[in-house]
């Protein structure tokens, strides 16, 4: 008996964990950012008995289906079909996170049928989709895209990075999505006029949160411009940046708009001087060394009235000819409670080092009249803490 006792006392705690909490654990192991792909519910229920029987019973651990060209050596199956279904059916109806990850040349395409078939069942298991995500390094898979005529009622996030090349017609898709509240379309290549996903005829109201990733300024313009009920929306254009956008209205408002954020390569007041948002508070501002986006023409881009209401500030890269430059910058943004400095200061070109800082600026915030408000203040990526405390002071 003695001896029975004491190896009940050896147990490791976890195997004293009540299976919610069990789950709860292994719900954020799997969606960890830190954890690879590879790890998956099957792998968990490996480990021992009652692993097995929690991973099982809880269905929200099976609602993440995902295809992929290493799906079958990930998951340990020799057919994705039965893999499928058996995720399904352990998903007890759950809503539903779909990824397809197309890329043709490194996996057999015709995988994608037979798993579509699955997931879709006919309209019946999209009915279940919480979120659709299909990432392509070439055109828009046209299987998935007949399967998407049928409803999602309750779809709420639709993220499309795919590498287009063609005009496809998706008017049948945002109507039957009620409860769309976020969409990420991202990497268009576009040789023609018309963008690839969207037009102003079919963007329901719902979606709030947007993400662009396009290939330059122009095409970036044509897809987000007809979401003018966002409220959150980031920009993030690539080499082609400096293409700038041509014909439609010279400003859009986006009444609804209160957190905008751009991640562009150059040329960005092409696209924020066509931004009307009466709404703004927060501002992020990653800009490119190599078009020495300067402060004179940052604040021309907007109202004067949405500079003075900003309360979250966060600027990258942004050329200034003084610190006086500078700090007539800071001073139109008097209400900002949070601010993030980076790279801000008088620029210089060098063939070996190419676009770099010769004199800080940011020192101008040594002055308490600038930023009054100021609650965190983080420059170069450092706390500044100080600077905080100085105008408490005052």
């Amino acid at each position: 008996m003695s001896i029975i006792h004491l190896s009940t006392n050896l147990e490791p705690p976890v195997y004293k964990l009540p299976p919610d909490l069990l789950s709860a654990i292994f719900i954020i192991t799997l969606n960890s950012a830190n954890v690879s792909d590879d790890l998956v519910p099957e792998h968990l229920g490996h480990v021992c008995r009652r692993w097995y029987d929690t991973v099982v019973s809880y269905g929200v651990l099976w609602t993440t289906i995902k295809l992929c060209y290493a799906t079958e050596r990930i998951f340990q199956c020799k057919s994705l079909v039965p893999y499928t279904r058996r995720r399904l059916k352990r998903s007890r109806g759950a809503l539903l996170d779909i990824s397809v990850d197309y890329r043709i040349g490194q996996w057999d395409t015709g995988y994608l049928q037979p798993f579509l078939e699955c997931i879709g069942d006919e309209g019946q298991v999209m009915k279940r989709w919480a979120s659709i995500t299909v990432t392509s390094y070439h055109d828009f898979p046209s299987l998935l895209l007949d399967l998407l005529r049928y409803p999602t009622p309750q779809l709420r996030a639709a993220n499309f990075r795919c590498g287009q090349y063609r005009h496809y017609d998706t008017s049948h898709l945002l109507p039957s999505t009620p409860r769309l509240v976020g969409m990420e379309i991202g990497d268009l290549k576009l040789r023609g006029p018309e963008s690839a996903f969207v037009s102003p005829s079919h963007i329901p109201k719902t979606v709030t949160r947007l993400q662009i990733f396009a290939w330059d300024n122009a095409s970036a313009w044509k897809i987000f411009s007809p979401f003018t009920y966002v409220v959150i929306m980031h920009l993030c254009i690539g080499n082609g940046a400096g293409r700038a956008p041509e014909g439609g209205p010279s400003r859009v408002t986006f009444p609804y708009l209160k957190d905008l954020s751009t991640s562009v390569v150059c040329d960005a007041i092409s696209i924020l001087k066509r931004i009307s948002a009466p709404s703004l508070t927060h501002l992020r501002l990653k800009l490119g060394e190599r078009k020495q986006e300067r402060t004179g023409l940052i604040l021309m881009s907007f109202e004067s009235t949405v500079i003075t209401q900003i309360e979250h500030l966060e600027v990258r890269a942004l050329h200034c000819s003084s610190r006086d430059d500078f700090g007539l910058f800071m001073q139109e943004f008097g209400n900002v409670r949070e601010l993030h400095l980076d790279r801000i200061g008088v620029y210089r070109y060098t063939l070996n080092l190419g676009w770099y800082v010769t004199q800080d600026c940011s020192s101008v915030l040594n002055d308490p009249s600038l930023c009054p408000l100021l609650e965190r203040c983080v420059v170069n990526r450092r706390a500044r803490e100080d600077l905080v405390a100085l105008r408490k002071q005052t």
